[in-house]
């Protein structure tokens, strides 16, 4: 059975890789791969720069180039231009035998040596700028290696995961465990199909709902199609880290409770020593507010913390990706978020770009 989704997942790469020869893609000849570990390499967008680094954090699933999708809708162009030298990581798909990866390998090695390889390369430990599950992943780094995080900046990132928190955790939580594998690899049609079963509002409705609204605007339209073409770029996941999501964030809450042991440490949000801010969506059902904010309650009262909302924007195919692509973000959130870092690194920014 899982070879029919593994199957699925290489036509539906030839599909992006189709789709690719004439939608617009940024100019990712100037992104120089720098460095790179087991299961990441990081692309460094302006080379030789001296303004504080920025590592861009996506999630494993599916591939980096949401957040450097198109003309006018990267996210690594826009935070370039506020003042950053961004460094972005890819995380490579994993390969068959490397099923047992899990979250220690991702969020407590994988992610910290690349924060140590930018620090190395900058001379500055960077801001962390997660999206999705790599947010989360950017917190557990946080946590564990403070010394290699300047900040957390999280975008639609969720952190807390107690019953009601989102739609999709309660979800996923109460019917995706029976199905997938137990170890291995999980391919990424399967994760999608789950993840659509899951909330077919979010996957199904929106996106259509988001296509119609976009019929009369050019932009939007190119945008939209962009993101179409990303969610066909599937990438397989371990087994053992679908189940440490499910499980140990999922089902026991257990980075908000505190109860969240990784590298052999336990990491509880009054140990974060690094300032975060949170960007959320009221209408997103994977990462809401209130997937956010109970993390953030329990944070020190002296380190700075801050969420924002943010609405779904058209051409962005799905609220989860609102604040990553939508040209209102770009022109007013990203600009507010570096006013934020700078007032906490003052000595680290110059004047910012339009």
């Amino acid at each position: 059975m899982l070879g029919f989704w593994a199957l699925l997942d290489a036509a539906r790469k030839a599909q992006a890789t189709a789709l690719s020869a004439w939608l617009p893609s940024p100019p990712r000849h100037a992104r120089s791969a720098i460095v790179q570990g087991p299961l990441w390499r990081l692309l460094d967008a302006e080379p030789g720069s001296r303004a504080p680094p920025a590592l861009l954090v996506p999630a494993p699933i599916k591939r980096a180039t949401i957040l450097d999708l198109a003309p006018r809708a990267s996210l690594v162009d826009r935070l370039a231009t506020l003042g950053w030298r961004v460094l972005l990581l890819e995380w490579r798909e994993p390969a068959a035998g490397e099923g047992e990866l899990g979250l220690e390998a991702y969020a407590g090695r994988a992610l910290p040596d690349a924060a140590a390889a930018v620090a190395a390369r900058t001379g500055a430990a960077p801001w962390l700028v997660g999206h999705s599950l790599g947010g989360t992943f950017a917190t557990i780094a946080g946590l564990l290696r403070p010394e290699l995080v300047r900040g957390l900046v999280l975008v639609h990132a969720p952190l807390a995961f107690a019953p009601g928190s989102s739609p999709f955790r309660d979800a996923l939580v109460r019917s995706a465990p029976g199905l997938f594998p137990a170890d291995g690899l999980v391919p990424g049609s399967l994760l999608s199909f789950v993840s659509a079963a899951a909330a077919p509002a979010t996957f199904l409705g929106e996106r259509v709902a988001d296509a119609l609204a976009c019929a009369g605007d050019p932009e939007a339209r190119a945008r939209h199609l962009a993101v179409e073409r990303w969610t066909l770029e599937e990438a397989a996941l371990p087994a053992a880290l679908v189940r440490d999501v499910l499980g140990r964030l999922g089902q026991e809450d257990a980075l908000t409770r505190g109860t969240l042991r990784v590298a052999g440490e336990r990491l509880a949000p009054d140990r974060l020593a690094v300032p975060l801010l949170a960007i959320a969506s009221p209408a997103d059902a994977i990462a809401p507010p209130a997937a956010v904010a109970p993390f953030l309650e329990a944070v020190r009262r002296s380190v700075p913390t801050r969420l924002v909302r943010w609405p779904m924007e058209r051409g962005t195919v799905f609220a989860h990706l609102a604040a990553v692509l939508g040209p209102r973000a770009h022109a007013r959130l990203w600009p507010a978020v570096r006013r934020w870092m700078a007032a906490r690194t003052p000595r680290e920014f110059g004047p910012a770009q339009r």
